[in-house]
């Protein structure tokens, strides 16, 4: 599959946060395809995607998948807004130790 942007290959002319962005779009689009045709979110996993988002587009992020049972992996907490928190369940890692977060 080959992604143009401007009609240009945006492998080739995008910035890394251009491609990014994209494949962070069609996974979402992929989600919403898979909630829409089985009528179930499926389980996401998101390795440290929080870090290369502004803070508006760590919130349209956040809306999206506030429905689907995600795992996020972030190294800042403050990526996350209390309200997205609020059902969340929050564990940390220090020093090799899990805890969970109240």
């Amino acid at each position: 599959m080959q992604i143009f942007l401007n009609e240009k290959p945006l492998r080739e002319f995008g910035s890394q946060g251009q491609q990014r962005l994209t494949v962070l779009s069609m996974k979402l689009a992929e989600m919403n395809f898979i909630q829409e045709s089985t009528e179930q979110y499926p389980l996401l996993l998101m390795d440290d995607v929080m870090s290369e988002l502004d803070a508006v587009k760590r919130s349209l992020l956040l809306d999206n998948l506030k429905h689907a049972q995600t795992f996020i992996t972030a190294t800042e907490r403050e990526y996350f807004s209390e309200d997205f928190l609020e059902n969340t369940a929050l564990w940390t890692v220090n020093n090799g130790n899990i805890e969970r977060k109240a």
